[in-house]
């Protein structure tokens, strides 16, 4: 409930006070892992994404759309198999943004991942919790929640630990997500493209 300053203690004096945040990241992921292979929601995804590539390419010819179609299926399970990994790798790359745009705040890139890990861990807390509602047919009320939960708690977050106004923070937070966010679709979409390679 104060993110901010327990995380200022943990990285200052009271390390072994704390659950580790990388252990917290690995069972929080591991817990929405399961939730998500036990319900539909990776097959739904896989067919989702399957839908929007078959209404991209419907001018196209029978055997193009074939191969179009293989190449999408294996995107999919690539993002079902390598799912952890995947989120893991937007950590270091939003971190970076946030030591940039508080480089004055004497915090060194690796407590900037600390900082980034444990909001990734309350996020897939938050997804643990959320999911349920996915059994019941809410799936937009939930994307709704979520979003709403894992923008504000950052916001909140990033507010309490660097002591800023809730218009700085804000600010702040809409850009070094926005930056982060690129290159992170750019680096995984290269990365998914050498692994179809």
């Amino acid at each position: 409930t104060r993110p901010g300053k327990s995380t200022k203690h943990y990285l200052s004096d009271g390390r072994l006070k704390y659950f580790s945040p990388f252990r917290l990241l690995i069972l929080s992921t591991a817990l929405l892992l399961i939730l998500i292979q036990s319900s539909d929601m990776a097959s739904n995804f896989e067919e989702g994404f399957m839908m929007s590539v078959e209404e991209n390419n419907q001018g196209e010819a029978e055997a193009k759309k074939f191969e179009t179609q293989k190449v999408a299926h294996r995107i999919a399970l690539i993002f079902q198999e390598y799912f952890n990994i995947l989120l893991w790798l937007y950590i270091p790359i939003i971190s970076l943004f946030t030591f940039l745009f508080n480089r004055k705040k004497n915090l060194n890139y690796a407590e900037h991942v600390v900082f980034n890990t444990y909001y990734t861990s309350v996020i897939n807390l938050f997804s643990v919790i959320l999911v349920p509602g996915y059994f019941f047919g809410y799936e937009s009320i939930m994307m709704y929640i979520y979003l709403t939960l894992s923008i504000g708690y950052f916001i909140w977050y990033y507010r309490e630990l660097f002591e800023k106004s809730w218009g700085r923070a804000l600010l702040d937070t809409i850009l070094a997500s926005l930056i982060a966010f690129t290159i992170y679709s750019l680096g995984t979409g290269f990365l998914i493209g050498a692994a179809l390679a």
